[in-house]
């Protein structure tokens, strides 16, 4: 998670800590995408790959609100561009890491648990268990999310459009990984927590799909 804003709930986030958070999770993105589509409509091809996070539709107020906030801010930017860009032959979707063990996330479990007062394997529990639970009973692994990426920006899934629901490491009433579908630009279509994955959207590459650029996630290391 890309995230510098201290816990303890709303009163204590100020202008700054609200504008930083739409500055490391939205911005980039928005900017990122600005210079890679020009050439993607030229040749009429190209995947937009955004990555969000599980807490953009269950945020931990505590501790991430104001992240939250921006992820959900960036599902919502992403569905519109997908929307605007299906016809010109870009497709552009959006994955929620849920709870993803990186470094970073490691660093918050130590930050839960000094406040706490407990040790790490308590807190780590407890964050699981305040995102719904996780089925599989364990955090995911950032080579698992990587997949799912890889996937998502190949020819396999050249028909999805639109996808904001594509949570990894679910919690609540999913297991394992899930892509929620609901009909848009494509008929196989999909529409998709603001991760918990330490990852942001900002660095484009070669799409699979006939040349064209694909903007995929490059890890900032920090935590759910």
């Amino acid at each position: 998670m890309a995230s510098s804003a201290p816990g303890g709930g709303v009163l204590a986030l100020t202008d700054e800590h609200w504008q930083d958070e739409i500055n490391l999770n939205l911005f980039p993105a928005v900017r990122l995408d600005r210079a890679f589509i020009p050439g993607m409509i030229k040749q009429r091809s190209g995947v937009i790959l955004h990555i969000s996070s599980i807490q953009r539709r269950l945020p931990l107020f505590e501790a991430t609100l104001a992240y939250a906030a921006a992820k959900a801010a960036l599902t919502t930017y992403s569905k519109g561009l997908s929307k605007e860009l299906g016809p010109k032959g870009i497709r552009v979707n959006t994955v929620a890491p849920g709870f993803i063990e990186t470094s970073a996330a490691h660093r918050l479990i130590v930050r839960l648990a000094e406040k706490a007062g407990t040790d790490e394997d308590t807190a780590r529990q407890n964050l699981m268990t305040s995102l719904g639970g996780i089925p599989i009973g364990r955090p995911g692994r950032p080579d698992e999310v990587a997949e799912l990426v890889a996937f998502l920006v190949s020819e396999r899934t050249a028909s999805i459009n639109g996808s904001a629901g594509t949570d990894t490491g679910s919690s609540g009433t999913s297991s394992g990984s899930s892509t929620k579908s609901s009909q848009g630009q494509n008929p196989a279509s999909a529409s998709t927590p603001g991760g918990m994955s330490g990852q942001s959207p900002t660095r484009g590459a070669s799409s699979p799909r006939g040349g064209g650029p694909t903007a995929t996630p490059a890890p900032t290391g920090s935590g759910p």
